[in-house]
């Protein structure tokens, strides 16, 4: 993909959809609404997008779970895809740098942040987060879905979201 092309990237756009969390069980937990907004910001020297996600939960829209904003850096291309970087912000006091690929010929997007990577503000609470692995892939159809694994007190990365959103129309 060239830089400043973003025909190769469909994940560009605003997204809505549901998903579920799930706890290191593998219980379902609560299911939620979620809004996506990525967006192209740079094309020189590399493509660089803000990322925006919100959620709240389906059964009541007016309880807000979790938001999380931040940048996707599109590294340019090699035979095996591009590098991409990815570094999100939580409001509760973690922030995520993740590093992985963009396979354009299967639309995958994965990242992953190990615990060197993740930076716990003086504010954070309850259990410490110690990784974190997002997995998307855009479908036939034009569908996102994601796969999210969550690792706390060092202990294995669990899955703990699944997603899927569709396009919003302009």
């Amino acid at each position: 993909m060239e830089q400043g092309s973003t025909e190769d990237f469909p994940y560009e756009g605003n997204w809505e959809g549901t998903g579920v969390v799930i706890n290191s069980k593998g219980e379902e937990k609560v299911r939620y609404k979620e809004t996506l907004e990525i967006k192209l910001i740079k094309t020189a020297p590399v493509n660089i997008y803000m990322i925006t996600s919100s959620t709240y939960k389906e059964a009541d829209p007016s309880f807000s779970m979790h938001f999380e904003t931040g940048f996707i850096k599109l590294l340019p291309a090699t035979e095996e895809g591009n590098k991409v970087e990815m570094s999100l912000t939580h409001p509760f006091s973690i922030n995520e740098f993740s590093f992985g690929s963009y396979n354009k010929d299967t639309k995958a997007l994965t990242v992953e942040a190990g615990k060197e990577h993740l930076m716990r503000g003086n504010t954070a609470q309850g259990k410490s987060t110690t990784g974190f692995k997002r997995e998307y892939t855009i479908t036939e159809d034009g569908s996102l879905h994601y796969k999210m694994y969550l690792g706390v007190d060092d202990n294995d990365l669990y899955h703990h979201l699944t997603g899927e959103l569709t396009k919003s129309v302009s």
